[in-house]
């Protein structure tokens, strides 16, 4: 395909568009770049009913009770932190199930 003499490369572009951002706007999306995981408020596990369902305020019908098969203490409690700390970056939460696969 024939480019554009007034086209920028894609990387040159990118860093132009950064550029272009004012110091708030800039420092935010550094600092998106280093989350790994969302961070859940009380408001929030509670309205999504994670571990707790609403009406009677126990674990059945929860999404903690649908999906909570696991066979060890440990496995227990990793379930849970990776229900109250969800994944951010897409990478890594394609290669989660991956890494599952891996150990059943």
């Amino acid at each position: 395909a024939a480019s554009s003499s007034n086209q920028l490369p894609s990387s040159a572009a990118g860093s132009v568009e950064f550029a272009s951002l004012d110091s708030d706007q800039a420092n935010a999306i550094a600092m998106e770049a280093q989350i790994s995981h969302l961070a859940l408020d009380g408001t929030t596990v509670a309205n999504l009913e994670i571990l707790a369902n609403a009406h009677s305020n126990t674990a059945a019908g929860s999404l903690w009770a649908k999906i909570n098969h696991t066979k060890s203490p440990h496995g227990s409690r990793l379930l849970r932190a990776w229900l109250l700390r969800p994944m951010f970056r897409k990478a890594d939460i394609d290669r989660r199930p991956d890494a599952v696969e891996e150990l059943v």
